[in-house]
């Protein structure tokens, strides 16, 4: 069994895979949009989820929330306690 994981994983990273490669320009694709769908579904740490239909307001609302706490905590104090204008340049 151990002779078979070591293969495996040493076929993943080299060129000498007794298999054929199923890799396929529409494969490629297909990962890559499953990819964004997930990031726009669930944010990233650079932004925030995204709202898909309206009927998924519920669900999307706790995930923003959930993401604007974590990722844009200054952002999220606002919105919560309201934005306060600096009364100068120093604030």
């Amino acid at each position: 069994m151990a002779e078979e994981f070591y293969n495996t994983f040493y076929n993943a990273f080299t060129s000498d895979s007794s298999e054929t490669s199923t890799i396929t320009p529409k494969s490629i694709t297909k990962t890559i949009n499953e990819n964004i769908k997930h990031d726009n579904f669930y944010g990233t740490h650079s932004k925030p989820p995204t709202l898909e239909g309206i009927e998924d307001y519920t669900w999307w609302k706790e995930r923003y929330i959930n993401w604007a706490k974590a990722y844009a905590h200054e952002s999220w104090f606002c919105l919560e306690f309201g934005y306060e204008r600096p009364k100068d340049d120093k604030g």
